[in-house]
C-alpha cells in the first residue's frame, strides 16, 4: 500500500482492535506532511510486512521504536529518513534485525554513539 506524499493528519488501520491489511507486505507512508506518530505498537501484528517507510514522519516521541521494528520476522526493507529520531537502543536481543537488508537511518538527530550491533546487519 504506498500513501506516501499525501496530507494526511490522522491514518487509522486499527477499527474494534483488529488490524486492516495484517497480511500488507508493503506500506509506504513516506512524507505525509505533518504526521507524527507516538504509539507504534499496531506494526506488531503486521508480521507480514517485508517493506516498510516512514520517512518524514514524526517518531520522536515513540518509544522503544527499534524494539517493535525488530519484532517484525519478513521485515527486509526499514527507511526511516528524516524522522527526527535522537536514540537508538545500544541493546537487542541476538537475532533481532536479522531480515534486514536495507536500513535508512539518514537525517536524524541521534544525540548518542551508534551501537556496535548496527555495523553487523548483513
Amino acid at each position: 500500500m504506498d500513501l506516501s506524499y499525501n496530507y494526511f493528519n490522522v491514518i487509522s488501520i486499527i477499527q474494534n482492535d483488529v488490524i486492516f491489511g495484517s497480511n500488507l507486505r508493503y506500506l509506504d507512508l513516506y512524507y505525509n506532511y505533518n504526521i507524527s506518530m507516538d504509539n507504534l505498537d499496531w506494526l506488531s501484528q503486521l508480521s507480514s510486512l517485508r517493506y516498510l517507510n516512514l520517512g518524514y514522519t514524526y517518531l520522536r516521541n515513540a518509544n522503544k521504536w527499534l524494539q517493535l521494528f525488530s519484532m517484525l520476522p519478513s521485515l527486509s526493507d526499514l527507511r526511516l529518513s528524516y524522522c527526527r529520531l535522537t536514540n537508538i537502543s545500544p541493546f537487542l536481543k541476538n537475532g533481532s534485525l536479522t531480515s534486514i537488508v536495507t536500513l535508512d537511518l539518514s537525517l536524524n538527530n541521534f544525540n548518542s554513539e551508534l551501537p556496535h550491533w548496527l555495523f553487523n546487519l548483513s
